[in-house]
């Protein structure tokens, strides 16, 4: 009996790392993330099969949210920024969100931060082979260009990253020593390896924990002002929050040192200022300056599905916190940025008053939001499943275990 639950518990194991695996590399891989086709003809129809099989429902609140995102559909129908049959498909497109997270349920925090440290270690035993033997890295490239993306290429000048893909890594047409790990661009790497840091940490209440060293790792290794912030933010709140006591002096005397080092380097504070002065659509902050104009333009609605000669510049432009707003306009960002918040709540297993735990949420949201500042993660996969996350059910026995736990995410 036991090896019939262990094989069936192995099953269902298998399946969500999967859903999980497969929604992080059409997010973010360079090979993957332009084959939107394997997200309706692979995710979907196991994401549906799983949905039925454990006998999931869907919830009054995911009801009332699809209601909500037909709604806004519709409003672009009528103002002629889009075709039925186009809109059809992107509501589609959040009912297979809502089956893979209610599919996998309570696992999604555990799957997905094993998965990320998994890709955080090839990544770092990737990154350290090119970049201490030349050699491997000539042979790599070589091999990477037999590979071709899924769903075709992209041009070169679209890019501030251009190279190759090897499926499980990427490797820059310019030898460079920053780690993009598998993904187009080391900034898209850091969205996830800082997402994963900070739930492990808040799971593990301790930062010397072979995943969280893995992750702190690989943040280093991509040289990205955002993943630095983001991972100084995560180890500062360890010292001043969860470990807080004496000797947390000396861990925050070591983080300061090594944030001046940070801010003094070349990807630091005058990177940080170079781009606050650059007005250019491409740029982090001149992308905010761009997005504006535009939501100024289409307030209430988003721009939405229009194409048009905007297309490229929004390709390039980078801020995924205007980004949102740009797309679905200020009424339904606000509403999606409370998901957001309430997924973080839910992550951080805040269901009563507990300090702690709604300091953890407070983390991990802030952590989300100081990723998509570089990337425009918020408008693909991983982040509109994040969204469907608080729209899921608990079941009451999980619910209560977590209010008695201070330190827990499931």
């Amino acid at each position: 009996m036991e090896s019939v639950i262990m094989e069936k518990n192995k099953r269902q194991s298998f399946v969500d790392y999967f859903l999980i695996s497969s929604i992080i590399a059409l997010t973010g891989f360079e090979f993957f993330f332009r084959a939107i086709e394997l997200f309706f003809y692979i995710i979907g129809p196991i994401s549906c099969i799983v949905f039925i099989h454990r006998k999931r429902k869907f919830t009054v609140q995911f009801v009332l949210f699809l209601l909500m995102l037909i709604a806004w559909s519709s409003v672009q129908i009528m103002l002629g920024y889009s075709t039925v049959s186009a809109l059809i498909h992107f509501n589609i497109r959040f009912i297979i969100y809502y089956l893979v997270v209610a599919s996998v349920g309570n696992n999604f925090g555990r799957i997905f931060v094993n998965i990320v440290t998994c890709i955080s270690a090839i990544s770092i035993v990737m990154y350290a082979s090119i970049n201490l033997f030349p050699g491997i890295y000539k042979f790599l490239y070589a091999i990477s260009l037999g590979i071709s993306p899924l769903g075709g290429g992209i041009d070169a000048e679209l890019t501030s990253n251009p190279g190759h893909s090897l499926i499980i890594f990427f490797l820059p047409t310019v030898h460079t020593i920053r780690n993009s790990g598998p993904f187009w661009e080391p900034g898209m790497f850091a969205v996830f390896i800082n997402i994963a840091l900070a739930l492990n940490v808040i799971r593990t209440c301790k930062l010397a924990d072979n995943k969280n060293i893995i992750l702190v790792i690989a943040s280093l290794t991509t040289l990205s002002t955002t993943s630095y912030i983001a991972t100084i933010s995560i180890l500062l709140y360890f010292y001043l929050v969860i470990n807080r006591n004496a000797r947390s002096i000396i861990g925050i005397l070591v983080i300061g040192i090594c944030s001046v080092y940070f801010l003094e380097s070349d990807f630091g504070y005058e990177k940080i200022k170079s781009n606050s002065e650059n007005t250019a659509a491409y740029s982090r902050f001149g992308a905010i300056n761009y997005h504006v104009s535009i939501i100024k333009e289409y307030p209430i609605s988003g721009r939405g599905f229009q194409s048009g000669e905007e297309d490229n510049k929004m390709e390039v432009s980078p801020n995924g916190l205007t980004n949102l707003i740009v797309f679905f306009g200020i009424p339904f960002s606000v509403y999606l940025y409370l998901l957001l918040l309430k997924s973080s709540f839910r992550f951080a297993g805040c269901f009563s008053a507990n300090r702690k735990l709604a300091a953890n949420a407070i983390l991990i949201y802030l952590i989300f939001l100081i990723v998509a500042f570089s990337q425009d993660v918020t408008t693909r996969h991983f982040y509109y499943i994040l969204m469907m996350y608080p729209l899921v059910n608990r079941p009451v026995k999980i619910k209560k275990r977590l209010i008695n736990e201070s330190c827990h995410i499931v």
